[in-house]
């Protein structure tokens, strides 16, 4: 079931599938009883910021997609993005906290991926 477990995770990485749906095609309560991890690569979190900004995505969406990658130990991410991915993540979850995201908060954070920077 390993490859199964990640696969599952990568679809909901990639944004093909929602918590939810994951949790009842992994067949678990949370996401803690999944013993594989999914990488995160910029690539990914730049698709989440760029589904969000053209409203393919809403913010809730975005929060759950978040806070499970963010608060889940099955996601880790690619060590040499680490800081990039940490620093955007980190600005992102302020969301639940009543931060906006606006378009140049948005792109600021994409050009900080694709640099593989800390947001400045």
């Amino acid at each position: 079931m390993n490859e199964k477990e990640i696969k599952l995770l990568e679809s909901f990485r990639d944004l093909k599938m929602n918590k939810e749906e994951l949790l009842k095609k992994l067949n678990v309560k949370s996401l803690n009883d999944v013993k594989q991890i999914a990488m995160i690569a910029s690539v990914d979190v730049i698709k989440l910021l760029e589904n969000f900004k053209a409203g393919k995505i809403d913010e809730i969406g975005l929060l759950e997609w978040v806070n499970t990658i963010w608060f889940s130990d099955t996601y880790d991410y690619v060590d040499e993005e680490m800081n990039s991915i940490a620093s955007v993540m980190n600005k992102l979850e302020e969301i639940d906290e009543g931060e906006k995201l606006d378009e140049s908060s948005i792109d600021l954070f994409i050009k900080s991926l694709k640099a593989n920077e800390k947001i400045k």
